[in-house]
């Protein structure tokens, strides 16, 4: 026996509630309509890594989603693990109007490789960023010697 399913795309629900009084009559009072949104966002793309130098603070940056009803963006970073089938951690979150997260800094010099996704206000989430590797220059305290004059950090960007 073959087993088929139908997905049914629902956009809108309308419902109507009627009362009804001891003496027989009725009131009734329409609900506003509630959408059932199933569309997933559109994915974040444009990843690139700001560095300051002087501060020695690198940031995650992409292109927010043009869908209108996002709310968040998740960050995910690769953390091998082989008894799993995906090694990518949620490490983050930010609202959907910060576009940007901001990189661990360590003592040495560090790679990551990141990916995004989306989410909108029904739950709904996009399918992830390309993947973007990147490499965090060494933690430098102020005063240790950071960037030179002139110097206004640099840009690192995938073109996804």
């Amino acid at each position: 026996m073959k087993l088929s399913r139908i997905l049914i795309a629902w956009t809108s629900i309308l419902i109507a509630v009627v009362a009804l009084s001891g003496c027989g009559s009725s009131t009734s009072s329409v609900v506003p309509v509630i959408s059932l949104d199933t569309t997933p966002p559109s994915l974040p793309d444009g990843l690139t890594q700001v560095f300051d130098p002087y501060t020695s603070t690198a940031r995650l940056t992409w292109n927010a989603s043009p869908s209108p009803d996002v709310v968040a963006y998740d960050v995910y970073m690769y953390q091998p693990d082989p008894s799993r089938e995906s090694s990518f951690d949620k490490v983050g979150e930010t609202t959907a109007d910060n576009p940007s997260w901001t990189l661990p800094t360590s003592a040495t010099a560090q790679t990551y490789s990141l990916r995004v996704r989306a989410r909108d206000a029904a739950g709904n989430a996009s399918a992830f960023s390309p993947t973007f590797t990147t490499t965090v220059p060494a933690y430098q305290p102020a005063g240790a010697g950071g960037g030179s004059s002139g110097d206004d950090g640099y840009r690192k960007r995938i073109d996804s």
